[in-house]
This record gives C-alpha cells, sequence and structure tokens, in this order.
C-alpha cells in the first residue's frame, strides 16, 4: 500500500511501525478476547503442588489456579458465536470459584498473579486442536486459540518471582 498502510487482504510489512501505528481499519478488524475458564486443578492436585511448593519456599502457597484463554479474533463475534465459543470454553472440573464466594466466604488475603503462558512465537499443541474445533463449530472468526494458566500466590512475606516461577512452568515450553 502506499505510505505504508495496507490495502484490504494486504499484509502489513513495515518493521519500523506497530500494528497500532498502521491504519484504524486494520486496528478494528482484529482483536484479542481473554476469557477466564475453569480451575486448572482439583482439589487434591491443588494440595500436592502446595505440598511441594512449601517443602522448597515455605510460607507460599497457590490460592487458586484458572484457566485462561486468549483468542484472536477476526471482526466481530455474532451473539451465537459467543454462545458456541462460550460452550467449547466451558470443560474439565469445576472446583472452587464462584460457588466459594457465593457461599458468604470472606474476602481472601491478596495474592500475586503469576500468568503462565507458551513461550512466544510458539504454538501448543492444545492451540492447535482448540482452534480447529472452534473452526469445525462454525466459528470462522476465530483465528487462533490458546491457553495459559493464571496462579493466585500467596506468601507470608514478600515474594521472590523467579524462585515462585522455578516451580509454576516448564521452561522449556512455557513463560511467567
Amino acid at each position: 500500500g502506499v505510505h505504508g498502510k495496507p490495502r484490504q487482504g494486504e499484509k502489513f510489512e513495515n518493521p519500523g511501525r506497530s500494528c497500532w501505528q498502521a491504519s484504524v481499519g486494520l486496528i478494528m478488524q482484529r482483536q484479542m478476547l481473554t476469557l477466564r475458564g475453569s480451575s486448572a486443578f482439583s482439589p487434591a492436585r491443588l494440595a500436592s503442588r502446595n505440598a511441594a511448593l512449601e517443602g522448597s519456599l515455605p510460607g507460599i502457597r497457590i490460592r487458586e489456579a484458572t484457566f485462561v484463554h486468549f483468542l484472536d479474533i477476526e471482526g466481530e463475534l455474532p451473539p451465537a458465536s459467543e454462545q458456541v465459543l462460550t460452550a467449547l470454553l466451558r470443560y474439565g472440573p469445576r472446583f472452587g470459584g464462584d460457588e466459594t464466594q457465593a457461599a458468604g466466604a470472606t474476602d481472601p488475603a491478596p495474592a500475586e498473579l503469576l500468568l503462565v503462558v507458551p513461550r512466544p512465537g510458539t504454538i501448543s499443541p492444545w492451540s492447535s486442536k482448540a482452534t480447529d474445533i472452534a473452526h469445525i463449530c462454525g466459528l470462522s472468526q476465530v483465528r487462533r486459540l490458546e491457553r495459559g494458566i493464571a496462579y493466585f500466590v500467596e506468601a507470608a512475606g514478600p515474594i521472590s518471582f523467579a524462585a515462585v516461577a522455578d516451580h509454576l512452568h516448564d521452561r522449556m515450553t512455557e513463560v511467567v
């Protein structure tokens, strides 16, 4: 395109400018949605992870771990597609979460959020399969679906980000 602005259907190929600087039309066509999912671990598995964490980092525990879904969407999702997407992303067991809060639980102590996601530049096997399933279900607007885990970590004192991160992710395939 002229002056670095892409024409419709043309890739933006000016490495000196970001997508945000490109054109309003290009930005409005794509969006990233972030949706909270179900618990990442059963209560027993979370207790096991906390026991392992306590062994090497006393006073630190994972209060909650939930899946977080990141969706690269082309255009707007119609309401019917949003319903299909919501149904697709409701999987696995449902432990804790909103039910606990609704039962009259007090506000929990502050926790540090550590988000574990696939390494930049990679596409996880989960993403490939989930994106294929979304397309089979008629969600052609979904360019890519990816999943991470949001860990809410509590500590008796200051938290060493690096020390805790080492216990939460696989350095070969994930980043915090």
